[in-house]
Order: C-alpha cells, then structure tokens, then sequence
C-alpha cells in the first residue's frame, strides 16, 4: 500500500500483558599538571553492561565515570580492548587510566583505585545439571573447603581479573582463564571447568546476546551472591595521579549525593535493594516506563486497593532493557520479579517453552469478555490465557493544529509518508527549534524497530514469507527503509538519531514537533498537558 488507509486494523504494534510471575600504543606528557589538564585516556573493554565499544554513549560504569571527569572538567577519551590487555596498558602507563577494576582488597600494584562505584552482584554459575542443593552450607562461603564439600575444583575466571579474595591461596584450586565472556561459558559448557566466577549480569547479557544455545543450561549458587562494586584506576606513574583522583572521587561523590548515581543504576534495570523488608510484605514489580504504568503507580500511591497493605517495590526501566532482564533471569533459571509486564510477541513463545504459568483463575469481577479478540487471541497458547491485558495500542500520527494553522495549511484526507515530508518540510523552522517529525530512532525492539515493521507492512512487506523465508531485502522494505531514513533526516531534529518515543512525545508537548508518529497510548498523555486535536491516520 502507497499511502495509510486500510491498514490499521492489522498492525496492533504494542500489547502489554501483566504477569505472575588493536592493539595500540600512546604516549601522553607525565609532565602536565592536573589543573592543566582537559583530556585524560582511558582503557576499557567491551562488556555490557558496563561498556560497550559499539555505542560509546552506553554502559552505566562508562555514564558514572564520563560524568564525574565532566564535572571535573575533564574529556575522557575511551579505548576498547580485551579486558587484561586494558589492565596491561594502564599499568605500564600507555594510558593514563583504566576500568571497571574490581575488589579493592586486591590492587593492581601501579594503580590508585578510586571509591566505589555501586554495581549488581557477582557469584559462581555451575551447570544446570549439579545438584548441590544438599551439600551447600552457606555459612561456610565461598571457602576452599565450601568448593571441596561441592565437588568443585577448576574455576574459570576472565583474563584480567581478580580471583576472590577466599581463593587466592587456595591449593586445591585450578583457575583457567578465558580472554572473553564467551569464551568464559564455553568452557563452562563444555566441562573444561566447574564452575566460573562471574558479574550476574554479564553472565546473563553474554548468554542472551552471544550464547542463546546455552539458556537455561547454567545456575547462580544461591547463597553465595556478592556485592560486584567496580573502580577506576589511575597510574600511578602520571606525576598528578593522587590529585587527578581525589578529585574525581568528590565528583563521585557529588554524583551520589544528588541521586544522579541510583537514576543511571535504575535505567539498566539494578536496584539496591533494602535489607528491612519483610519478605512477606514485598513485591517487587517489573514494568516498562509507559504512561500506562505511571498512571497505575499513581493511582495505587493515591487510592486503596488489596495492594495497599504490601510494599510494592517498582522496578520500572526502557523496554529494551526490561526484555533483557528478563531473558537473561531465564537464562540462569531464576526470576528478580514477583509481578512482570511483557508484550504479546513474546507470550507463545514464552508459554511454549514453559516459562509462564497459565492464568486459571481470574478475579470474579475480571470480566474476561470484555477483552478486545486480538488481545486474547495473542496471550492465549494451547487455549489457555498467559497474559491479562493491561494497554493495547495502535500507531497514529498526531499533529499540532496551532502549528498548521499558523502555516495556513490543512491535511488532506488521505496522506502518504512523502506528503506527510512535504508537509512537514513547510512547517518546520529548525532555527527556530521547530522540527517537522519525530519517529523513533533510538535503536531496540519496543523503540525504532516497532515503527520501522508498521511502515514495512504500510508498503505492503512483511518479516517473512509464509514458508518463513525473510523478506528483508525486498522492494516494500527498501522502500520503507529509504523513507524511513529521508524522514528521520529531512525532517526531524538534525543530528538526534537516538530519541525514543518519551523523548518525541515531550519535545511533541512543547510545540516543538508539528507531527509524531507513534502509539495511540501517548494521546491520554499529550491531551492532559494541552487541549490538542489529534487525527487518526490509517498507517
């Protein structure tokens, strides 16, 4: 199809359902005083979800550390290599600092560490398969003789990093070591180790991401959980070393006390938990950050309900980074949520391989009638409900009227995505800070990629073919692609390809944007901020 009509009905693009459940050399001057300085390089490696060398942006390690050098004044300049040979550079003072470093108790003998920077838990992960549940003694720890009573002796660690301190000495230990995450689970599956010390949420991202053959295979020995803080180390070859980082501890500081540390943590989904609630009294929610949800938040903060008499923990983040959580606590056989909300593309799947329990009993006033058919039909699997609607949205394009107006212009009845550019290229005034359209182009499933399928099938393309073959390289998808690109780029903010659709919906609210292209969900949000009539195009 070349223009929106007749294809609403088909793309429903969101249904939530509420569940139980180089190697390099540099040289720099040794000489230059800290308050000289405004540059300072930096080693890392790739590990998310501390660092990632494919969006330098991201890592919540990465956002704390390019923060508190912001705050001192300083450009941090970030080198990716394999994680010992980062340590290795830093350490020879080839660069001038290096992270995330980890335990403190053990340091790197030509670094300064600098305080704490709060992280999630890091533990030992065994094959699924070792029952140990008898022989554990957790008061025992992670000790030699713990290890020895669980038939445990060939601990696989990353190259690079610190053994715990309980095993440094022990004899009855074999350590091997792996240069990657990978490779770390490799030899894990393949029984060149027992076990594998390793950051719970690396182990979980690096099974999803690299490793899905091997889900579910592995388990975190319950009990023996660590808190995993990380460090920057500093040389301490550079003549200002000791100043470079005390200053950038009171940044760090700085960077706590304002609570900019527990919002980064939040986003990537870790929340230090309170040690004095009642297990009985907690509930712990996973939950997407849409409107949806706040408003429930809202209403449950502010009316009585069977709610009020537990201590709802919300754990809300991006979608994106939900799923993530979510399929890296499968990977490991374990749960972090009491109470999750996932979308309707993955409840089949889910339910098929036994991850969801049906729902078999509802509450007398649910009325399950009421469902819309295509919600019930996507959270049903073997005629059984996996899911309990909570929003269910369709893709429209809002516009501002006061904004056409001002441009004596008017929409015609039917309208294709280059009408809409042509449209838009008229209104717009970049100078201005008016931009013509915002699409989602942050990358993920639930931000560019929900758009980009609606406006596939608005050409008439589809993922697949019906004998599963992809049709990603067809003319609907170039076409859609190109369009897609043309709009992003003509027409919205110039040089903002990573805003999602919170970050469209706001800049849409302040009259910034004369159309946006988006969930039918945000409407109930744009209208209690302005009186604005929205028109309903057919995508």
């Amino acid at each position: 199809m070349n223009n929106w009509s007749g294809s609403i009905n088909s793309n429903i693009i969101g249904l939530f359902s509420i569940f139980l459940i180089l190697l390099g050399s540099y040289t720099f001057s040794l000489s230059v005083c800290a308050e000289q300085r405004n540059t300072i390089t930096l080693a890392t490696s790739e590990a998310s979800p501390f660092s990632s060398a494919h969006d330098p942006k991201q890592g919540y390690v990465n956002e704390i550390i390019h923060l508190a050098f912001e705050r001192m004044g300083y450009i941090p300049k970030v080198e990716f290599f394999p994680h010992a040979r980062a340590i290795f550079l830093a350490d020879g003072a080839q660069v001038e600092g290096v992270f995330p470093l980890r335990d403190s108790s053990a340091h790197i003998e030509g670094m300064i560490y600098s305080d704490a920077i709060r992280g999630g838990g890091i533990n030992y992960l065994i094959h699924n398969s070792r029952n140990i549940k008898n022989l554990l003694n957790v008061e025992l720890g992670d000790s030699m003789t713990q290890f020895t009573n669980l038939g445990l002796s060939r601990l696989g660690v990353l190259r690079g990093a610190q053994l715990p301190s309980s095993l440094q000495e022990a004899e009855n230990i074999d350590v091997l070591l792996a240069k990657s995450l990978p490779t770390l689970l490799d030899m894990l599956d393949r029984g060149r180790v027992d076990f594998i010390y390793i950051d719970e949420y690396s182990a979980k991202q690096t099974i999803t991401n690299h490793r899905p053959h091997l889900a579910q295979k592995f388990k975190f020995i319950k009990g023996l959980r660590k808190s995993n803080p990380h460090f920057l180390g500093i040389s301490k070859k550079l003549p200002d070393a000791p100043q470079i980082m005390a200053r950038f501890n009171q940044a760090l500081a700085s960077l706590e006390a304002d609570g900019t540390i527990d919002s980064i943590l939040e986003r990537y989904g870790i929340f230090i938990e309170p040690d004095n609630i009642a297990s009985d009294k907690k509930l712990i929610v996973g939950a997407p950050n849409i409107n949806g949800i706040e408003a429930a938040i809202r209403y449950l903060d502010n009316n009585d309900s069977p709610f009020s008499a537990l201590d709802i923990q919300w754990r809300v983040m991006e979608e994106s980074i939900l799923r993530k959580h979510l399929l890296g606590d499968f990977a490991v056989n374990e749960t972090q949520f009491d109470l999750t909300m996932l979308g309707n593309f993955e409840v089949p799947i889910w339910a098929k391989k036994g991850w969801l329990l049906p729902f078999s009993e509802h509450p007398s006033n649910y009325d399950m009638t009421d469902i819309i058919p295509i919600a019930k039909h996507s959270n049903t699997y073997q005629d059984e409900i996996y899911g309990l609607p909570f929003v269910g949205e369709t893709t429209l394009t809002f516009y501002r009227t006061d904004l056409l107006q001002r441009a004596n212009i008017s929409l015609p009845t039917q309208i294709t995505y280059k009408n809409l550019s042509d449209i838009a290229t008229v209104v717009q005034d970049p100078k201005s800070q008016l931009y013509g359209v915002g699409l989602r182009t942050k990358v993920g499933w639930g931000q560019n990629m929900a758009l980009i399928g609606t406006m596939v099938n608005t050409y008439g393309g589809s993922w697949f073919d019906e004998d599963m073959k992809p049709l990603l390289t067809s003319k609907s998808w170039e076409r859609a692609i190109n369009d897609y690109v043309s709009i992003a780029v003509k027409n919205g903010p110039p040089g903002e390809y990573d805003l999602g659709w919170k970050d469209n919906q706001q800049l849409f609210a302040d009259g910034k944007l004369a159309f946006f292209v988006d969930a039918s969900s945000l409407g109930g949000y744009i209208q209690t901020l302005h009186t604005l009539k929205f028109q309903r195009m057919l995508v």
